[in-house]
């Protein structure tokens, strides 16, 4: 041990469903992480967490754990619905 209670769980590759978080809160962490969090609602085992892989240059790490992430995140997928839009009324 390290000296107390591990109170905290990362989910292996941030993947879970229902079983698992139910296991995870039965085997008594106060809460986990995932990297696909399910919905807006704030979940303590269900806490978002950022995938950092082994393929990652440094330029997309500091990118993933900038505060631009989220705008850039924005605007991605504002620019797939704009283009899924284009692509549907040009039909």
């Amino acid at each position: 041990t390290l000296g107390g209670p591990c109170k905290l769980f990362a989910y292996p590759y941030g993947e879970y469903d229902s079983r698992v978080r139910t296991a995870t809160r039965a085997a008594g962490y106060e809460a986990a992480f995932a990297l696909h969090p399910a919905g807006p609602q704030p979940d303590p085992y269900a806490l978002p967490r950022l995938g950092i892989w082994r393929a990652d240059r440094l330029l997309r790490i500091l990118l993933k754990t900038s505060p631009l992430r989220d705008v850039v995140y924005r605007a991605r997928q504002t620019k797939a619905k704009t283009l899924s839009r284009l692509r549907t009324s040009s039909r």
